[in-house]
């Protein structure tokens, strides 16, 4: 089969180890399937002595790169932010063959990418910013250092997003980095650290390591003391490993994990703009994030209206070729990710269940667009994070948004949530709601100024802004006496 046309050949079983971007021996490749095209290529499999030379480089590569000016390092991050211009469509062709979501979702990827690096490059100054206070007595410096080297992991569902929001930042902040990509998307990590590369990132400052051995990377790198921070995107479980990992040599770690996200719709929503609303962000990234609705909470006395408009949406929404403009959804990540959906689907939970359709010809695995109608709030399907284009909807008592929010706080999770109805009912049920981020008659919490992150089990730490890059700094205080021709004037 010859490769993809969408594929950048030069990167293809290689890996970037300190800057320089290297082959790995035949023992030391993979195959990736599309699950968007009939495609498979070869993959690099980073080991852990890969894993260590990146480190070498990057603790060889920190003292000179947190001594560069911001200045010199933010003309590195420019150079990269008019890559993504450039190569917008590209880039967008390619997290398509790898992750399987639409053509018009991976644009928007690429869109968001730019735009978080340019939040990130105008908050930079603010971010890392000296201070100075004090007393009669005593006069307080409060300075911000780089973390040091990081280790970034980044999943499959946002591959470009993900990954330029922690490197960017790590970079700003003045730190070197690891990348470690899922292993399902590894050349759109590639092609972008390649970018850095050519925007001038020096030696040893970046790495790249794809790989299917997670674990034994993790270990190598987090038995080093020269590795000074962990930011982690990916499931709680795998979050858990990875914050036991960091006790050896206490690690900084930010995690960013799973989530349960409620849409509780209000008394006094708009219900067809309530569930419109609902439904798209449901089908954004073929329901593939962290962040997507996984359950509807609504008033019982509006259930039968509620439950009207779902069923005309899910019956009249299509999984399709991701490649035309036109698709909403397309497959979900693999075959396993289908499997466990309809197994939920068809779990007991006494609900009714609605669904769409699948395009015929349609590449890849993909999974109708499925509602299920008042099932038990404590059904799996209810109390599992989906991954997927499946949606739950359950009742509240009428009048008692005190049972709506105890409902939507029935979750380890706490990354996102939405409100739906005036502003009086919203903020109430806005402020009993026990998670990181709350969108109120929207659909998205994203956005390049609104700090990113969860509580509970869906992690801690923050991204985006002023907040993200101070996740890569550590906090120096100064103190010194105050000399008397200070203490005169």
């Amino acid at each position: 089969m010859p490769p993809h046309p969408d594929l950048p050949a030069h990167l293809l079983g290689r890996l970037v180890v300190g800057s320089e971007v290297v082959d790995v021996d035949r023992d030391d490749l993979a195959e990736n399937v599309s699950p968007a095209a009939d495609a498979t290529w070869p993959v690099a499999v980073a080991s852990p002595g890969h894993a260590l030379r990146a480190l070498d480089a990057a603790a060889s590569a920190q003292p000179a790169w947190a001594r560069t000016a911001l200045p010199d390092r933010a003309d590195v991050v420019r150079g990269y932010r008019a890559f993504l211009d450039a190569s917008a469509e590209p880039l967008a062709r390619l997290i398509v063959l790898e992750s399987g979501k639409t053509i018009t979702d991976a644009r928007a990827e690429v869109a968001v990418a730019g735009a978080v690096v340019d939040e990130l490059l105008a908050c930079a100054p603010v971010a890392l910013e000296a201070r100075e206070d004090g007393d009669p007595q005593a006069r307080v410096a409060t300075l911000r250092d780089p973390v040091g080297p990081v280790l970034l992991i980044t999943p499959w569902n946002f591959p470009l997003a993900m990954a330029s929001r922690k490197v960017v930042s790590a970079l700003l902040a003045g730190c070197t980095f690891i990348l470690k990509p899922s292993e399902r998307t590894p050349l759109t990590a590639m092609y972008m650290v390649e970018a850095l590369l050519k925007a001038g990132l020096p030696a040893g400052v970046g790495s790249v390591m794809p790989s299917h051995r997670s674990a034994e990377i993790l270990a190598a790198l987090t038995g080093d003391r020269r590795l000074r921070k962990i930011s982690f995107t990916g499931s709680t479980a795998v979050g858990r490993k990875v914050l036991q990992a960091s006790t050896t040599h206490f690690q900084r770690v930010s995690l960013e994990l799973g989530g349960n996200a409620p849409a509780v719709i209000c008394p006094g929503a708009d219900l067809e703009q309530a569930v419109g609303t609902i439904w798209n962000a449901k089908l954004f990234n073929n329901g593939q994030a962290c962040t997507s609705p996984n359950r509807v909470v609504v008033p019982e006395s509006a259930a039968a209206d509620v439950f009207a408009l779902f069923r005309s949406a899910a019956t009249a929404a299509t999984a399709d070729d991701p490649w035309a403009a036109s698709s909403r959804l397309g497959p979900v990540i693999s075959q396993a990710a289908a499997d466990r959906l309809r197994r939920l689907v068809e779990s007991p939970h006494g609900g009714a269940v609605v669904t769409g359709g699948v395009a015929s010809g349609t590449p890849g695995v993909a999974v109708a667009p499925t509602v299920v109608l008042a099932p038990d709030p404590a059904a799996d399907i209810c109390v599992e994070e989906l991954f997927g284009p499946v949606l739950p909807v359950v009742c509240y008592p009428d009048d008692d948004l005190g049972a709506a929010v105890a409902l939507a706080n029935a979750t380890d999770y706490g990354l996102a949530s939405y409100v739906f109805g005036p502003a009086d009912e919203a903020d109430l049920v806005a402020a009993g709601l026990d998670v990181g981020m709350v969108a109120v008659n929207r659909g998205s919490v994203s956005h390049p100024k609104a700090a990113f992150g969860g509580v509970k089990h869906s992690g801690f730490g923050r991204e985006n802004g002023v907040d993200g890059l101070r996740e890569y700094l550590e906090t120096r205080t100064v103190l010194r006496p105050v000399s008397a021709q200070e203490a005169s004037r």
